[in-house]
């Protein structure tokens, strides 16, 4: 079995990658940092193809910018759109989102992961409004299939570490 290339401190487009996240199947993936600020988790053969250059950024001014000049250009999602949801649907800023994301270290606030395709999600209460953190989408969902009852997720907690042994679940 051959041993991955160590490449932490190598860029590769516009990402810059900072450390190994895992070996599956002899498939390593790395953690990476963009240009633009956001982390991806990238595979190796990926960026060493040439196949990924940038966390998705590069598309997205590439497909804005030429779509802009067309002249057949009908409009779409434009930049500010992420501003006036955030604004509309949290009241908060894109100012804001950035704070939070740094006080959270780019990270999601349940598991720590970086997010790999999109944004973290913005958590909030849903009765209250209130703004709790950033999460990852699999938290994200996880954490809205349960309602927001906390007595849920301590019943699912207990059940994870009754079976934990027979079964080989993490906890």
């Amino acid at each position: 079995m051959s041993h991955p290339i160590n490449m932490i401190g190598k860029q590769f487009g516009r990402l810059t990658v900072t450390a190994k996240y895992d070996t599956t199947k002899g498939v390593t993936r790395w953690v990476c940092l963009c240009s633009c600020g956001q982390p991806a988790i990238v595979k190796g053969c990926h960026l060493r193809s040439g196949l990924i250059r940038s966390c998705g950024c590069f598309r997205r001014d590439t497909t804005w910018a030429k779509g802009e000049k067309s002249p057949n250009w009908k409009g779409g999602i434009k930049p500010d759109y992420r501003k006036r949801h955030l604004l509309k649907k949290y009241g908060m800023t894109p100012s804001d989102y950035e704070r939070i994301w740094t006080e959270q270290g780019g990270v999601c606030a349940i598991c720590g992961l970086p997010e790999l395709r999109r944004r973290l999600s913005v958590d909030h209460d849903h009765k209250t409004g209130k703004i709790r953190g950033l999460l990852c989408d699999r938290c994200n969902l996880a954490f809205g299939l349960l309602q927001d009852d906390l007595a849920l997720l301590d019943a699912m907690k207990k059940y994870g570490e009754t079976h934990h042994q027979s079964s080989g679940l993490r906890v």
